[in-house]
């Protein structure tokens, strides 16, 4: 896209961009990055409707017909008893949440003056996926459920605080969910879970249908099974095929058109997390390996490589234009790969999600880095991290675009730092068994995900359990959804304007 097509693309009004965050951005230096480690969008908001099929694999419009808050909608009424067919509510007024009581829980859980989410759910959040076609998007839990939530930008498309949100539906799975994934035409949600199997759920039959009977609802089927965990799930629109990835060390292809599994691959490692874009597929396994695949060959991998992070991997995405990927790990590091050997010498890796101990300048407290995801239209990419803070990146100019604020405990301000050995924030003694001491201040940036157009950021809060049970607090520890609406200059590197 040329500079101009893309300002008209964004269409941003300077003037309106009312949660630009006291920390607006004017960091562009290098940051936390380090040395080398190897010497098409519409121009407008569309609502969408669930009673239309829509086939464009682009994500470039969605059909019209999207009656917000009225209740004959063709999403069909929502039938669970918990929630009204109208709009619950609006920005800042999400009165389940014990976070917003007062202002200083605000300035804790909320202080980038996001939109939160009404209803989330009451355990960690897993995954957060925006729909390819429609004004939704998904989250799984470890509460056994998979959600889906409507969203609508209000008038002014630049403001946080315009947002609106409600809670539509949910279906179940018998333990953990761990991921979860649309089709290319938005109306299927695929998920993976704690219970060895892959489910489908029919959203454009049953959005508005909450069963806690699985046995009996026809639209959340089981697709098949594992012999462990389902930790990652990725779908191929030009293939028609799902893609499953299990601690019991192999890839399942799922041909979605006849409901049958095609093949296993079996890999060297557990997956823990792995990216799909277009027809390359790339998997990060339990021996900090990443393994590549081309969907068109899908039982030959194209690569195997050991990473240049010394920890284990924790996420990993693939670039817009498919010609790499970013993973991260454990460590605060981000390791940016090209897959082209000829282009090795554009490979690098960086320290991140690390903050100074105290007073101590030799003394960093090091936070895993939990999620990436790449903005389609930029190139540029966000992290977020067990510091609660979400990072947004230019790998080209190897800089930081923007960092937001730390999102907080509940009970930050009385929480003291206490010995332990085990991972989610070290000290400065990298990996050391003794003398370690975790920083449980903050709330774990679990999920990140931009919506179909790329103005949208979602990104959810929670406990994730890598410091066990010892440091978890029900009470304080709240799950929480956030909507934030991007400006420009956040993720283009190229913004000339203020």
């Amino acid at each position: 896209l040329s500079n101009s097509s893309i300002m008209s693309w964004w269409n941003t009004n300077n003037n309106t961009s009312a949660n630009n965050n006291a920390n607006n951005n004017n960091n562009n230096s290098l940051g936390g990055w380090g040395s080398n480690a190897n010497p098409n969008t519409s121009n407008t908001w569309g609502s969408s409707s669930f009673g239309t099929t829509t086939t464009n694999n682009n994500n470039n419009n969605a059909s019209s017909g999207w009656s917000w808050g009225s209740s004959n909608t063709n999403a069909n009424t929502n039938t669970n008893n918990n929630t009204s067919n109208t709009w619950s509510m609006t920005a800042n007024n999400n009165n389940n949440n014990p976070g917003n009581r007062n202002t200083l829980s605000q300035n804790l859980i909320n202080p980038n003056k996001d939109h939160m989410v009404d209803q989330p759910p009451n355990d960690a959040i897993s995954m957060l996926r925006f729909n390819p076609s429609l004004d939704v998007f998904a989250v799984s839990s470890w509460n056994n459920c998979i959600s889906c939530y409507q969203y609508d930008t209000g008038m002014n498309a630049m403001d946080s605080q315009q947002l609106k949100s409600r809670f539509v539906a949910s279906q179940k799975h018998d333990r953990g969910v761990l991921c979860c994934c649309w089709d290319h035409t938005g109306s299927r949600l695929f998920s993976g879970g704690c219970d060895n199997t892959v489910r489908i759920w029919n959203i454009q039959n049953n959005m508005s249908s909450s069963s806690s009977n699985n046995s009996n609802n026809k639209d959340f089927m089981t697709l098949g099974t594992h012999n462990a965990p389902v930790k990652e799930i990725q779908f191929c629109g030009e293939h028609n095929l799902l893609v499953t990835g299990s601690w019991d060390r192999t890839l399942a292809y799922w041909d979605i058109r006849s409901g049958q599994k095609i093949t296993n691959v079996a890999l060297p490692a557990k997956v823990f997390c792995s990216a799909l874009r277009g027809n390359v597929l790339v998997v990060g396994l339990s021996n900090k390996f990443v393994e590549t695949f081309d969907l068109r060959k899908p039982q030959q991998y194209m690569s195997l490589e050991k990473t240049v992070l010394k920890h284990q991997l924790r996420c990993l995405d693939v670039f817009p234009d498919q010609r790499g990927y970013a993973v991260a790990s454990v460590e605060g590091r981000t390791a940016i790969r090209h897959l082209d050997k000829s282009l090795s010498d554009k490979d690098f890796s960086f320290k991140c999600h690390r903050h100074q101990k105290g007073n101590d300048k030799q003394a960093q407290d090091v936070f895993a880095v939990n999620c990436v995801r790449f903005n389609q239209q930029f190139g540029t990419f966000a992290s977020g991290g067990d510091d609660g803070q979400i990072n947004i990146w230019d790998k080209a100019g190897r800089s930081r675009l923007k960092h937001f604020e730390q999102i907080k405990v509940l009970n930050s301000d009385s929480l003291s730092q206490t010995q332990n050995s085990g991972l989610g924030g070290w000290s400065s003694s990298f990996g050391s068994s003794s003398g370690n001491k975790v920083n449980n201040l903050f709330m774990p940036i679990t999920a990140v995900d931009f919506n179909k157009n790329g103005r949208i950021l979602g990104y959810a809060t929670s406990y994730n359990w890598s410091k066990g049970i010892s440091y978890y607090d029900q009470k304080n520890q709240v799950p929480q959804i956030y909507l934030h609406c991007v400006a420009q200059k956040e993720v283009d590197p190229n913004f000339k304007g203020n």
